[in-house]
């Protein structure tokens, strides 16, 4: 237990010696881009209970231009595949989250938390859970070094060696930064802890973006999905907020998910960017769940998804 408190305060003390830099990192690579992508922060030396972007710990989130500003530009959008023509209910997420069984029938009593309790470095900042792949990365396994990928490592499935190719999704540096700057940030993948572990060690070799990692054995299996259960992680989920590109994933908390597109290799996709002035009215946010109804409506896609599946099968 001892070794174990002094790692975390070893961790802890990494977090705060890498704040600064990292505030002036997204500072300066804030500064060249457009309005649009609101990232900069300052902080302040008295908080104002009436700027909804002032974070707990005193940060106000700024603009693009270093304007402490009471509101950000908001222009992330989710583009839901239910409008498309090719459409196919079989695989609608919102059809499957809103047949979900209850989560008590679906879990055993009286389960750990999955976490330790917060440390001071985040002990008023909201929680940020982050899914890996097609949300910050996309990997592929080949059995030689992808001429077009970022870093490559191997690892071995079923006594096979495989090469694993892994690009970046544009911008995921900055959105990393942000995020640690303003959230106790957890990466909680579906993903083989053999393979997601490599991975983010190279993504985070010091340990300053992510504070905790989830892997697929903390997932509860449903109809052949990985779900995310927020409520056993160890904290209040007026404070959790998830980004994830399966909706479904989140099915048991739809109240604090944020759905994003999934991503492959479009070096023109924004979203992470796009996805930082949201963040920055969730890391105010004393209770997230009103701001994310009010920007999603996720029940409402459901209530949307059931009734178009209703009317098919009556036809």
């Amino acid at each position: 237990m001892e070794s174990d408190e002094a790692e975390e305060t070893e961790s802890d003390d990494a977090v705060l010696a890498a704040s600064s830099k990292l505030e002036r990192s997204v500072n300066t690579k804030v500064n060249s881009l457009s309005k649009t992508h609101p990232v900069a922060v300052q902080k302040t030396s008295h908080k104002n209970s009436t700027n909804p972007n002032l974070a707990p710990d005193g940060t106000v989130i700024q603009n693009g231009f270093g304007k402490a500003d009471l509101t950000l530009d908001d222009e992330y959008e989710y583009y839901d595949e239910m409008d498309e023509e090719s459409y196919d209910e079989e695989y609608d997420p919102w059809i499957f989250i809103g047949g979900l069984p209850p989560l008590k029938t679906c879990v055993p009593k009286n389960r750990p938390k999955l976490l330790p309790p917060q440390t001071a470095v985040h002990l008023k900042k909201n929680t940020l859970v982050l899914d890996l792949d097609e949300t910050l990365v996309h990997s592929d396994l080949e059995q030689t070094t992808g001429a077009s990928c970022d870093f490559s490592f191997p690892v071995h499935f079923n006594n096979q060696k495989h090469i694993v190719n892994v690009r970046r999704r544009p911008y995921l540096r900055e959105f990393m930064e942000f995020a640690a700057r303003h959230f106790e940030v957890v990466v909680f993948t579906a993903s083989q802890r053999v393979y997601a572990e490599r991975l983010l060690d190279t993504l985070d070799p010091d340990n300053v973006l992510i504070k905790h990692r989830l892997y697929r054995e903390a997932c509860v299996l449903v109809d052949g999905n990985y779900m995310k259960d927020l409520s056993v992680i160890g904290r209040d989920l007026k404070n959790t907020v998830i980004v994830d590109n399966s909706p479904q994933a989140f099915g048991f908390q739809c109240d604090n998910g944020v759905p994003i597109e999934s991503w492959f290799d479009d070096d023109n996709d924004r979203q992470l960017l796009k996805l930082i002035p949201l963040l920055g009215k969730l890391a105010s946010a004393a209770d997230v769940r009103p701001v994310l109804a009010a920007k999603f409506n996720l029940h409402e896609r459901i209530r949307v998804a059931e009734e178009r599946a209703a009317a098919g099968a009556r036809r």
